[in-house]
């Protein structure tokens, strides 16, 4: 979503002054939803009031066709966008950026970001910066998730983190930390080409 702020200037004339920019992401699954909304419309149009309790009782309805949470594909469809929006940010006209995810996506880039190091700032404020300073960064990852004890109906959000990044910060994080610790406490380039002679000498004898 794009925000626009409005101003009234002094001649009585409307401006827009600056926009500000919230992307929410939320799981993705492999799969098809095609089958679960049609269970569910079906569900509702035939037991009225007692869709809940049909539901209740017949939980795969709402789980057919999809085969589960597609972790890594997060990662890799929202992380290019992010880093543009984040260089948005550095722009006197965007007022901010805002990314907020789940607290499970937010746990599985861990990986894919050298499990980064946050600097708490708050709360539940915190700031990834890596070797660098932020400055006047305003770019913000918000991790969020569902309180299933809630007594509420939909159950309450709520936020576990807000983490000030920026670009830089995340790329390097993606592109160099990562791979950096992947190597290091990962298979190595030499146990990779081992293995590979390994399963080749099956195909080509006369390499053993």
């Amino acid at each position: 979503m794009t925000l626009a702020e409005v101003t009234r200037q002094d001649d009585g004339a409307l401006r827009v002054e600056r926009f500000g920019i919230l992307e929410l992401q939320t799981m993705d699954f492999h799969g098809s939803y095609r089958h679960a909304v049609q269970n569910l419309q079906d569900a509702l149009r035939l037991h009225g009031d007692g869709f809940p309790a049909a539901l209740r009782d017949n939980p795969d309805w709402a789980g057919e066709k999809i085969e589960g949470p597609n972790i890594a594909n997060v990662f890799k469809r929202t992380f290019y966008q992010i880093l543009m929006k984040f260089r948005v940010a550095t722009h006197p006209e965007c007022a901010g950026v805002v990314f907020a995810i789940p607290q499970a996506v937010w746990d599985s880039w861990q990986r894919h970001l050298g499990k980064p190091s946050l600097s708490q700032v708050g709360e539940r404020s915190f700031e990834l910066r890596g070797d660098q300073q932020l400055d006047s960064s305003n770019s913000w990852i918000v991790v969020f998730d569902v309180d299933s004890s809630s007594r509420t109906s939909p159950d309450r959000i709520v936020i576990n983190a807000e983490i000030r990044t920026d670009g830089d910060t995340l790329a390097t994080q993606a592109f160099k930390r990562a791979p950096d610790l992947a190597l290091e406490h990962g298979t190595t380039p030499q146990e990779l080409l081992a293995s590979i002679r390994g399963r080749m000498v099956g195909l080509i004898p006369e390499l053993g």
